[in-house]
């Protein structure tokens, strides 16, 4: 059996209740066509300060995705073949799921649900907009048996170097509103000097780093995360909240959400030391978070629908900082406990992965 490793463990529990978290503070400020807007001041403070605090949940899951895996153990086809069965399956039947639902509640019509099945072929709906993510986990994936060599016999200076050009690549989302097309970016060119060092491929060399370079005391790991969390939440809840304030445009207001930014990377870089900082923990409070962790691909997939169901039963009676906190954790204890029966049945790991 595959040991465990207890902090990959608790940082996935914690970043997939993040990520409820988030898609639990849109309807407080995400209205239709993606138009910014809050029924009373107050929320676009508590969404600056939840949600900005949660934002690091993706890069978060990127990391602990790419952990364990690199350098590859197998070739690239067996990898693949192993890694495509056990997310590209779940991910079909619930792609399908949310595709054909507003038919079998009788919002649609037959050929509007086909049109969206037919759509999977090359994107996720709309409204299943978090399915996003696994296309892109699913080029990560496709990218590692080509990055595997490399990182293999690289030196712990290659690595920094290519981190560095990295980390300046993610400010490309302040400069480029500003300057306009940069690094060489034009009409016949979608590709700057730094596109092959930006996006999410740096979050997964940023953990194999960590793995094999950096190995500190529990606090010397608080010492330098918590300051870098802090630092990244304070921009990126803080331009949040001043940009509400005077823009309604989608783009714009979540600019500093971005994952790729600078500012969440030292949110996710922080974090995920601070976490490193875990050796051990009791077994009666492990075993949770273990247990959790196993189905934390499932409750991802299905969050969506349970969070429906559960805005429909609770809507937004109490203030926004306590119902995002009942929604949000119902929404997240509802999915693992579905998605644990599932588990169980015969064939189950290809519903819940």
């Amino acid at each position: 059996m595959k040991q465990r490793i207890v902090f990959l463990d608790i940082v996935r529990v914690i970043s997939c209740l993040m990520v409820i978290i988030v898609h639990t503070c849109e309807p407080y400020y995400l209205g239709p066509n993606d138009i910014i807007g809050f029924e009373n001041p107050t929320d676009r403070l508590w969404v600056a300060i939840i949600d900005g605090a949660c934002r690091c949940s993706v890069p978060l899951f990127v990391m602990t995705s790419s952990y364990l895996l690199l350098p590859l153990n197998t070739g690239g086809f067996e990898f693949m073949r192993h890694r495509w069965k056990r997310i590209f399956v779940p991910f079909l039947i619930w792609s399908a799921f949310y595709a054909v639902i507003p038919f079998i509640q009788g919002h649609m019509s037959s050929d509007d649900a086909v049109a969206r099945l037919v759509r999977l072929l090359y994107n996720f709906n709309n409204d299943s907009g978090h399915l996003w993510y696994i296309w892109m986990l699913m080029g990560i994936y496709l990218i590692m048996p080509v990055i595997s060599p490399w990182l293999r016999t690289c030196s712990k200076r290659g690595e920094e170097a290519f981190l560095v050009i990295w980390a300046v690549s993610t400010f490309y989302e302040y400069l480029s509103p500003v300057l306009g097309p940069i690094w060489g970016q034009c009409a016949w060119n979608d590709f700057h000097a730094l596109y092959y060092y930006s996006g999410y491929l740096g979050y997964v060399v940023l953990a194999h780093y960590l793995r094999f370079h950096v190995n500190w005391t529990p606090k010397k790991y608080l010492a330098v995360g918590l300051p870098l969390y802090l630092i990244g939440y304070a921009f990126t809840a803080g331009i949040y909240y001043l940009h509400a304030g005077v823009s309604s445009n989608y783009d714009y207001v979540e600019q500093p959400w971005q994952f790729c930014t600078i500012n969440i990377l030292m949110m996710t870089l922080g974090a995920f030391l601070m976490f490193r900082a875990i050796k051990t923990v009791p077994t009666a409070i492990y075993k949770p978070f273990e247990d959790i962790s196993k189905q934390s691909y499932g409750i991802y997939l299905i969050h969506i629908f349970i969070l429906g169901l559960m805005f429909s039963f609770f809507g937004k009676t109490l203030p926004i900082q306590i119902n995002v906190f009942v929604i949000g954790v119902s929404t997240f204890l509802i999915s693992y406990l579905i998605c644990k029966l599932i588990s169980k049945l015969p064939g189950g790991k290809y519903v819940v992965g």
